[in-house]
């Protein structure tokens, strides 16, 4: 007979109505984190900073969040930072930050934040990565999301191929329009695009905090049944699936950054 896994043991109790009993061993350790902050330095053809994060902490191995972010977050500054300087219309500031995990919501983005109020000032558009790639699984979401806001809806199909995203963004037009026609140029599957930052987001300590300050923010993310367990392994993360999504977002960050302050920070009912 084959041996239980925890979470199996979870679901045939809970499905009969039984109680569990459980041991949990932990300990707690006292540390210092740092966040790692990287600037391009940009034409001044445009005013403004394009400012782009990632989280570096993780639950267990962390493959799908936030290793494919943080992936995602150096692959776009090695590609940024090999352009000329002309090429670069904006600043560009990439950051890794720490304690989203296991600090939310008061850490996160929240020191970057608030000890650099000037270039928060000057921010034009930011970028969260999170969550950018996984093997489609054998249930399908409305929102790409339901599982991270603990809803699943399995309906015994598969995806072998890519998991839904939704693309959160804020209520600044230019997004979303922007957005949408690159991940349609790389095959990336996308089952919503929610303009709803900062009321509605995945992350309030990172695009949710940053959106609350007015700036346009963009989020495209997913979630599947094993992010925040054991089970979220690089077994489970396709490469070329990855590189198509950080293609995207390069795609986008060149078209976005080179648009008018006025027209990137255009909004609606704001």
């Amino acid at each position: 007979m084959p041996q239980l896994s925890p979470q199996d043991v979870v679901d045939d109790r809970s499905g009969q109505g039984g109680r569990l009993r459980y041991r949990l061993a932990a300990e707690h350790r006292d540390g210092t984190t740092r966040d790692v902050v990287g600037r391009l330095r940009g034409s001044g053809e445009q005013p403004g900073t394009v400012l782009v994060c990632a989280h570096y902490d993780a639950w267990f191995t962390g493959a799908l969040d936030n290793a494919t972010g943080v992936a995602g977050l150096i692959g776009l500054a090695e590609h940024f930072a090999a352009l000329p300087r002309s090429q670069r219309p904006r600043d560009m500031v990439f950051v890794g930050v720490t304690g989203h995990d296991a600090g939310y919501p008061h850490l996160g983005l929240h020191h970057f934040v608030e000890s650099r109020p000037e270039l928060m000032e000057d921010v034009d558009l930011f970028v969260n990565l999170d969550h950018l790639a996984a093997h489609g699984e054998e249930h399908v979401s409305g929102t790409g999301v339901t599982e991270m806001l603990g809803l699943e809806l399995d309906l015994g199909l598969q995806r072998p191929l890519d998991e839904e995203r939704a693309l959160f963004t804020s209520r600044h037009p230019a997004l979303a329009a922007t957005f949408l026609p690159h991940l349609a140029a790389h095959g990336i599957l996308l089952t919503a695009a929610v303009p709803t930052i900062p009321e509605v987001n995945a992350n309030g300590d990172l695009e949710g905090l940053v959106g609350a300050l007015g700036v346009p923010s963009v989020n495209l993310t997913m979630a599947t049944p094993h992010y925040h367990t054991v089970e979220d392994t690089p077994s489970r993360i396709p490469a070329r699936q990855l590189a198509r999504c950080v293609r995207a977002h390069r795609d986008f960050l060149i078209e976005a950054m080179a648009l008018p302050r006025e027209v990137l920070r255009a909004g609606i009912g704001l």
